[in-house]
């Protein structure tokens, strides 16, 4: 096995992890529902606060602040303990990649980015 492991090969808990939700796939369907539920009601909140948000079908949203200034919103939620990513190459500078938690996490960011403004 060690000759054909990818680089980028799962650690055990990993690996634990994808076993759990395939022997669940109950379980597993239900936190995929949720995360699109949850996604779609949060970029349709970003939008409200006049966020440019582009489609994604994957467990986050990149969105872009009004002013379209990335960086300045980050520092703004990382004093805050809210951790997002941000991307300093300059193509990709004016938004941020914002993964999806649970439903109260979510709120929570929103709250934290209309305090921000």
């Amino acid at each position: 096995l060690d000759k054909i492991r990818d680089h980028y090969n799962l650690d055990r808990l990993a690996q634990a992890a994808v076993t759990a939700a395939l022997r669940d796939q109950e379980y597993f369907f239900l936190c995929v529902k949720r995360i699109r539920e949850t996604r779609a009601w949060f970029s349709t909140e970003l939008q409200v606060l006049d966020y440019s948000v582009i489609p994604s079908h994957g467990n986050y949203v990149f969105a872009s602040p009004p002013d379209r200034n990335g960086k300045r919103v980050y520092d703004a939620l990382y004093q805050r303990r809210i951790l997002v990513r941000h991307f300093s190459d300059p193509a990709l500078a004016h938004g941020l990649r914002i993964s999806i938690g649970t439903r109260e996490e979510m709120e929570i960011t929103l709250d934290a980015l209309r305090e921000i403004g």
